[in-house]
């Protein structure tokens, strides 16, 4: 079995089949090995991982469906070889008598056209003589040359008779002494073709339970190679995944914490933006509570003043008063002193402007106190009140202060949400991409395991639908390319079932 192109296209079920089936030796020029080994691919292409640079292979590997040929060699291909060489033989005879026969025919259509011929130069001939005397001169002529040529053909063709009734019966005798020859020699022949069969099967039997032990060994030998092969596949494409893994956890690690830096980032400028606008309000509400402590202060001052000015008043009017008593006193005394006469009812006037005197110091002392009281009682009052208006402002800057904490926790807490959000559509978004690859991987691997024209367009369907349930345009470029390959599979089975 030569190595073609649709060798490519086969499993070693098929190769070893066509191989065993197989009853023509293979003969092949060294140009011919020597052309296939250098361009052919390895003989079994599942085996091949990497591709046509495959080191796993030799070269020399590549003819080894000729040796296997080579090898089953058996009593079949002689039979079948005579076989053949005696139809060759009845195909020549065939041709042989078809050529004579083609022969005899060209030779009588050159008779019939030499008479036709001959019939035109008489015709002309007799044109050329056309009278009555002529015409019946050649006519009694032609009548005695035709009772002659009748007699003459009469006897021929008699004559003829005879020896080809003669030729016939010697032919006859002599094709079954012919036919009994070679009744009597096939009869030999099938004899000694009985008697070598029975050899060859017995070498044929031997000669297989060789093959196939020799086939099993080599089928193992291939096995293992391939597992091997296969095992060195599935251990770089797992070391291949977990350096992705790998490189996508420290790549996330890393997004991660440049997420946390720049969010601390900007969690410490609004920090710093709130510090200032917090320090800003503090100093306005400082100078605004520093402005109504000045004003309360100054009509506390302004008060304490009038009253002060009140309480020097009443103190002048008593100093004015004491003096006045101490001059009536005086004059008193000295009259005392000049009368030298101390009456009962001086004594008691005395006595009573006394008494008028203290209780005049007793209700200026108790009027003054009372002011000194309302005084500070005023000033408590508009202190305590200052404090509590001071207090209200305090508090309600405090829930001012603790709205504007609330909504912007509130607004990091949206953002928060909105993070995550877009973090789990970027999740999700990758894993739809992974399922998608995967899905495509799976439709690629049933693609390359194809055998039967109708798998192959169910699975085009397939990926048309799937092509149109898809919004990426790079995802429907994929499926369009997995289509083509598909659809070019398709037609190398159709091309390998024609060959078959």
């Amino acid at each position: 079995m030569p190595y073609t192109d649709a060798t490519l296209f086969t499993t070693k079920e098929t190769l070893a089949r066509r191989m065993r089936q197989s009853n023509k030796p293979t003969i092949l020029a060294q140009a011919d090995i020597n052309r296939m080994r250098w361009h052919a691919d390895p003989l079994y292409p599942t085996e091949s991982v990497t591709g046509r640079d495959d080191n796993a292979f030799r070269r020399d590997n590549i003819v080894r469906s000729q040796i296997s040929a080579d090898r089953m060699r058996t009593w079949k291909n002689t039979v079948a070889d005579q076989r053949e060489e005696r139809l060759r033989r009845l195909e020549e005879r065939k041709a042989a008598k078809e050529r004579e026969i083609k022969e005899l025919e060209n030779a009588w259509l050159e008779r019939e056209r030499k008479k036709a011929e001959l019939v035109n130069a008489k015709y002309v001939k007799y044109k050329e003589q056309d009278s009555d005397y002529m015409r019946m001169f050649q006519s009694a002529k032609l009548a005695a040359s035709c009772l002659e040529s009748l007699s003459a053909t009469r006897a021929a063709r008699e004559a003829q008779a005879n020896a080809d009734h003669d030729a016939s019966v010697k032919e006859k005798e002599h094709i079954l002494k012919a036919y009994q020859d070679e009744v009597e020699g096939n009869k030999r022949r099938v004899e000694e073709q009985r008697i070598t069969r029975v050899w060859y099967d017995r070498e044929n039997d031997k000669q297989i339970a060789l093959h196939r032990q020799e086939h099993e060994e080599e089928k193992q030998e291939r096995q293992r190679e391939l597992e091997s092969l296969r095992k060195a596949q599935k251990d770089s494409l797992e070391y291949e995944r977990q350096e992705t893994m790998r490189v996508f956890e420290r790549n996330k690690a890393c997004r991660d914490m440049l997420d946390r830096q720049m969010e601390e980032r900007s969690r410490i400028k609004q920090l710093e933006k709130l510090e200032d606008q917090a320090v800003d309000l503090e100093i306005k509400v400082i100078q605004q509570k520093n402005e109504e402590r000045k004003a309360i202060h100054e009509r506390k001052r302004s008060e304490v003043k009038k009253l002060k000015e009140e309480a020097s008043e009443t103190v002048k009017q008593a100093i004015a008063a004491q003096v006045k008593e101490n001059n009536a006193k005086r004059i008193d005394a000295m009259l005392r002193c000049e009368g030298a006469d101390v009456t009962e009812q001086r004594a008691e006037q005395m006595r009573r402007a006394r008494e008028e005197k203290y209780r005049k110091v007793a209700e200026d002392a108790r009027r003054f106190n009372e002011e000194n009281a309302a005084t500070r009682f005023a000033h408590k009052t508009v202190e305590e009140m200052a404090d509590y208006e001071y207090g209200q402002k305090k508090i309600l800057e405090n829930k001012a202060e603790e709205a504007y904490e609330k909504a912007l926790a509130d607004e990091k807490r949206i953002a928060a949400r909105a993070r995550a959000a877009e973090m789990l559509a970027e999740i999700n978004t990758k894993r739809m991409a992974r399922e998608k690859a995967r899905e495509i991987e799976r439709v690629c691997d049933l693609a390359a395991a194809l055998k039967d024209v109708r798998e192959a367009q169910d699975l085009v369907e397939r990926c048309r639908r799937m092509a149109l349930e898809e919004q990426d345009p790079l995802v429907r470029r994929a499926y369009d390319i997995v289509i083509r390959n598909i659809n070019q599979r398709v037609r190398t089975i159709s091309w390998q079932v024609n060959q078959k």
